[in-house]
Order: C-alpha cells, then sequence, then structure tokens
C-alpha cells in the first residue's frame, strides 16, 4: 500500500505537505477562491508541491506561484465538470419528471382540502341547538378523518412514484445521442474555458521562468553545450593566385587572350620612358628617337691614340 505523496517506483516522498506554506500565502493574497473543504485542501497540496519545486526567492516569484497553483486548481476543477456534464444532463431529466410528480401531488392535495373544506366558515343552525351542533361536529370529525386518509393516500402513491423514478433513475444508461443538444453547448463552453486556463499556466511558467533565468544565463547555457571542434590553418595562396582572384574582370579577359601578350605589352608601355613613344607603325620594336646632332669629325690618327 502506497504512502501518501510517494509513487510505485519510489520509496521517498515527492511531496510533503507543509502547512506553514498555505498559512504564509493566505496571509499575503488572502484565502484563495475556493468553495469547499476538499477543494481548499486539493489547492493547498498544489500550492505546496509548486512551492517544494519552485522555491520561489522573492515577493514576483511567490506571485507568480500562487497564480500557477490557482490556474492548475482551476483546470482540475473544470476537467471534473466537464466529466459530469453527460450525467448532470442524464439526471436532470429524472429530476424534471420527479418535480412533475411532486406538483402533481400537491395539486390533488389542494383540490382535496377544498372538496372538505373545512379549513372555512362552517354553517350553523339559526338558532342554537344542542342536537344540530352535535351532529355538525361529529360529521367535521368524520370529514377530518376522510381527508387524512386520502392526504395519506395521495402521499404514499407520490412515494412510490418517486422511489420507482430513482431506480430507473440509477439503472439507466445515459443516452448520449438523446441528449446531445443538451450537452454538447456546455461542453464547448467548458473547453473554451479550458484552454484560456492552459494559456494562463504556459504564460505563469514562461515568466517564471524567465524572472528565475535571464538572458545572460541562457547564453553561458548555450556556450557550454556548444561541441569544441578542431581548428586547421589554412595555407595563404600564392601572390599571383590572389591578384588573380582579386581581378575576375581582367581574368575574364584573358580567357580571350590565353597567352598574355596584351598584359605583357601594357606592362613595357608602363614601364618605358615618358620620351619614348611609338610611331604608329605596325610594328612595335620601330620607335622615334629624338632628334641629334650630327656626328662630329673624324680626328687624325694622333687624336685616336
Amino acid at each position: 500500500m502506497l504512502r501518501k505523496g510517494t509513487s510505485p517506483m519510489s520509496k521517498h516522498i515527492i511531496i510533503k505537505y507543509d502547512p506553514t506554506i498555505p498559512a504564509k500565502f493566505a496571509d499575503w493574497f488572502g484565502a484563495p477562491a475556493v468553495l469547499s473543504d476538499e477543494e481548499l485542501q486539493i489547492y493547498n497540496n498544489m500550492l505546496c508541491g509548486l512551492y517544494h519545486d519552485v522555491k520561489p526567492q522573492g515577493f514576483i516569484e511567490c506571485t507568480l506561484v500562487e497564480d500557477y497553483a490557482y490556474n492548475l486548481f482551476r483546470r482540475q476543477q473544470l476537467r471534473r465538470l466537464q466529466a459530469n456534464v453527460r450525467l448532470q444532463v442524464h439526471n436532470e431529466k429524472f429530476e424534471r419528471q420527479e418535480r412533475e410528480l411532486l406538483q402533481e401531488a400537491e395539486r390533488r392535495k389542494t383540490e382535496t382540502r377544498r372538496i372538505f373544506d373545512l379549513d372555512g366558515p362552517t354553517t350553523r343552525h339559526r338558532y342554537r341547538d344542542p342536537l344540530t351542533d352535535t351532529k355538525f361536529a361529529i360529521e367535521i370529525e368524520i370529514n377530518h378523518a376522510k381527508l387524512k386518509k386520502q392526504l395519506a393516500e395521495i402521499d404514499a402513491e407520490r412515494d412510490e412514484k418517486l422511489a420507482k423514478l430513482q431506480r430507473a433513475k440509477e439503472a439507466a444508461a445515459i443516452d448520449e445521442a438523446a441528449c446531445f443538444d443538451q450537452w454538447i453547448d456546455k461542453e464547448e463552453r467548458i473547453n473554451e474555458e479550458l484552454a484560456h486556463v492552459e494559456q494562463n499556466i504556459r504564460i505563469t511558467h514562461k515568466l517564471l521562468d524567465e524572472h528565475r533565468t535571464g538572458l545572460g544565463q541562457r547564453l553561458r547555457q548555450i556556450t557550454d553545450e556548444i561541441v569544441d571542434v578542431e581548428f586547421a590553418e589554412i595555407p595563404a595562396l600564392p601572390p599571383q593566385e590572389v591578384v588573380a582572384q582579386a581581378d575576375a574582370p581582367a581574368n575574364a579577359q584573358n580567357k580571350e587572350d590565353p597567352t598574355g601578350t596584351a598584359l605583357a605589352s601594357g606592362l613595357a608601355e608602363l614601364s618605358a620612358p615618358a620620351s619614348v613613344k611609338t610611331n604608329g607603325s605596325a610594328n612595335p620594336a620601330t620607335l622615334d628617337a629624338p632628334a641629334t646632332s650630327a656626328p662630329p669629325p673624324s680626328s687624325g690618327p694622333a687624336e685616336q691614340q
């Protein structure tokens, strides 16, 4: 047999109920919005469980824990209500028949009292006659007995019909198809309320998580979870390849001139002196030399020595 607060796979207490926790929250936030003692006990158990798991460190976290516990309790309350909707519709049919039986019994009893008219004014003889008064009193007493007997018969018949209806109510199965239009609207409204409560639970959980773990801690956690890798050094490219990659349009033009003569001629032209210019002829080797003076006259043998 399991103890309270234990699981079938563990012998240790999962949640320890501490009565000081609900008292502390009731002192801070007031009494919880519950209706019965059973609901109060359920809410207190949920509050203790959340307090045990979250361990709030400040008033803001305590506020979020209180909202979380109430939404959890509200979700369980709506689920219990949803489970009883069809049973309630089934019982309402028999309760309506019970009310009709009670109303019919009361109508018959009122009609019987009106017939005997024992509570209304009595008709006496104009002159007081002891013999007449005695007969009248005997008649009234007989009518009282008859009235009492008929009222008892009406009550007995009513009780018998109610008992038979109660047995039919307990033995009959729920006919969901017959009362579909009576319970479908209620279940849809409960589902809408459940969806709203579920959204509040998710929002409260997110707020509590964001308040407890900020952005810095999340970034550190992501950094710790990055897988370590080995870095390899990539050798540098030769200068020729760097120039070729940087001068993409020039490479595209060199595809038409694979020998590279155009590039060589351009470099040679740039490296030539500023005073040297081509003569515009087809032979690039023919250059126009600047004008010079005539060679000096040949000297004699002595000067040549």
